[in-house]
């Protein structure tokens, strides 16, 4: 008994090289489109962060300027009474150059934490070309 082998469904017939281009193009087209989406909202969501951290430095940084100041001008007045004008603005400002560096190094190691590169956007563009390539070779 024969099998005749019949090919009723159209997806399965042959298809020219041109079709077979066409359908790889409009493929990576989406892909690519799609990876640009994945981008967005990855980087959205890092600059948030980021912006946050930025938030809580830069009140940081107003809150302590006027305390600061209110305590610089107590702290002058008392040391004032010990020794001269001068030496007491000195020490004040020493101690606020202390503060002020380590206030900075605090907010670099927040910043330092913000990772700006899409690495989720990065690793689906690795999947996707080897995706390609192996679509590629098989047709």
């Amino acid at each position: 008994m024969e099998h005749q082998v019949t090919d009723s469904n159209p997806e399965l017939k042959e298809r020219s090289w041109k079709e077979i281009f066409s359908d790889i193009v409009r493929d990576i087209e989406k892909i690519v489109q799609n990876e640009i989406r994945l981008a967005g909202v990855e980087l959205r969501q890092k600059l948030v962060q980021g912006g946050k951290a930025g938030a809580i430095l830069a009140g940081a940084g107003v809150m302590g300027f006027f305390a600061m100041a209110c305590m610089i001008t107590a702290c002058v007045a008392a040391l004032h009474l010990v020794v001269p004008l001068w030496l007491a603005a000195v020490v004040m400002g020493a101690l606020l150059g202390a503060g002020a560096g380590g206030a900075y190094l605090a907010g670099r190691m927040m910043m330092q934490e913000v990772d700006l590169v899409p690495r989720r956007t990065v690793e689906t563009l690795k999947e996707d070309i080897d995706w390609v390539k192996a679509r590629a070779a098989t047709k």
